[in-house]
């Protein structure tokens, strides 16, 4: 065999090694390939799966070191937690005889747990009790209910008749639809007849009755002219102006 013919063979056979190299390189880096996507699948179950049984661990060492508390509700949700409030808001109705009656105050909180519950600062109710005569009464705080039309009033309540006369209590439960008012707490009332002390005070008004809870005393203010005011009048006679 002569030197070309040598020299040929040789490369023919090298270029054949760097084939097979590269076969076997490709076949190598495919399994290589196909074990990172093996590794990557087991990795994806395998990571949550840890994560669950960490949790477990601490929840039940932080369990024996103290009992768990409940997180309150305005921490965990405070977007949630609201309060609807107004200014100056304004209530008008009517009661059961068709008499207007309007509730005003400095400012209305809604009760978050009850819709119909309304919280009132420096409420101040105008009631008609007829056609002719009405009352307005006045408070620190006040809560309305809206749907039943219950008044309760807390604080320096005050009821003026438009007649003069003017009772004072600590607390008043109006039930605005009835015209009926009751307090338990000490009453006090003046006007241009009589001055009033006692334990509590009871109001009818449809019935047009007052009933004070006792001890009570009554103070009643006679007529400027005794004299004019014990002469009694004749049968049928007039008296003079």
């Amino acid at each position: 065999m002569s030197e070309n013919q040598t020299s040929a063979a040789h490369k023919h056979m090298s270029g054949i090694d760097q084939l097979v190299r590269h076969d076997d390189l490709h076949i190598e880096n495919q399994e290589l390939s196909h074990r990172h996507s093996i590794l990557v699948r087991r990795m994806r179950l395998i990571l949550p799966v840890a994560a669950l049984c960490i949790i477990g661990v601490l929840m039940a060492v932080s369990g024996r070191e103290a009992p768990l508390t409940p997180v309150p509700r305005e921490q965990i949700l405070p977007q949630t937690v609201s309060r609807n409030e107004l200014v100056k808001p304004k209530f008008q109705s009517e009661d059961s005889g068709n008499h207007a009656y309007t509730i005003t105050a400095d400012r209305a909180t809604q009760d978050a747990a009850d819709m119909n519950m309304v919280h009132l600062e420096k409420p101040v109710a105008d009631m008609e009790m007829d056609n002719t005569t009405h009352v307005q009464i006045n408070a620190q705080d006040g809560a309305y209910n809206q749907q039943v039309g219950n008044l309760s009033l807390r604080g320096m309540v005050k009821i003026q008749h438009d007649t003069g006369y003017v009772l004072n209590t600590e607390s008043m439960d109006i039930d605005v639809t009835k015209k009926t008012m009751t307090s338990s707490s000490a009453v006090t009332g003046n006007g241009p007849a009589a001055d009033v002390i006692a334990t509590g005070v009871n109001v009818d008004g449809n019935q047009k009755i007052i009933t004070f809870t006792g001890p009570a005393k009554l103070t009643l203010r006679l007529d400027q002219n005794p004299d004019k005011a014990a002469t009694p009048l004749k049968e049928n006679e007039q008296e003079k102006p």
